[in-house]
This record gives structure tokens, sequence and C-alpha cells, in this order.
């Protein structure tokens, strides 16, 4: 879906700033922060400023278009992705997506058995802050 599509699924007014905070975090796969973002586009777009990134961001936190990760250094980054992942935080600040269907079912059934209230709303997240600057390699 492209990013005209999605502001009219989730009845936000399409602007040529929200479009293009949009697709930039489409075509982003590093998890940006509303500073990131602004560097990107203040050259293509001049006039956006810094306070109307973070307004666009929150409107879009709000109506469900993006989520809100806290990283150990208190930086709020944003991920467009809402499938069903979770984070690996590295110690360079990075943050890379972790789909993994057994870690899923594991947690899944670890909630169920220990936190039957919270297994099934769908409000857990889970974040994996490696301390090792080395990435992990995959069996």
């Amino acid at each position: 879906m492209d990013a005209l599509n999605i502001l009219k699924t989730h009845k936000v007014k399409a602007t040529i700033q929200r479009i293009k905070v949009l697709e930039y975090l489409m075509n982003s796969t590093m998890h940006p922060s509303a500073e990131d973002i602004y560097l990107h586009l203040k050259n293509e777009l001049p006039i956006i400023s810094l306070s109307s990134i973070y307004n666009i961001l929150i409107e879009f936190e709000k109506k469900n278009i993006i989520n809100k990760l806290m990283t150990d250094r208190n930086v709020i980054r944003y991920d467009i992705n809402k499938e069903k992942h979770f984070h690996l935080y590295y110690p360079d600040g990075s943050i890379e997506d972790l789909e993994d269907k057994d870690l899923e079912n594991l947690l899944s059934e670890y909630f169920k058995n220990k936190y039957p209230q919270i297994a099934n709303s769908g409000d857990i997240d889970v974040i994996i802050n490696l301390k090792n600057e080395k990435q992990p390699t995959k069996k």
C-alpha cells in the first residue's frame, strides 16, 4: 500500500509533509528518530520543521500507523512494521527487526502460563539489548 492510501485508510489528512514522512518510514529499515527524518527531508522540504516532524509522528502513532520505540539511551525511534516482531538493540544505537516464529510461540506460551491476564492483550513488546558489538549469527 502506498503512503496516500495508508493515510486515507487511517483517516489522516494527506499533506505533502505527512506523505513524505510516511514514505521515508516505509523505505527505512533503521527505525529512525524524528531528528533522522528531519535531516533527511529538510533539503527536499525546506519549510518543514523538526516540531512538524514530531507532530506528524505523534499523529501517526495515535492513528496506529507507526509504533514508538524507546532506546536504552532514551532516544525515541519509530517503526512502521505492524507485523508481530521483536527488536534487537545494539550498543551502537542501531535497531534490527527480529521476526522469529519460534520465539513468538515460546513467549506466547510463557505468558499464557505465567500472566494469563495479559497474554492475549497484544500489548507485549520484547526488546533484546545486546551488549556485544557483533551481530549475532543465525543457526
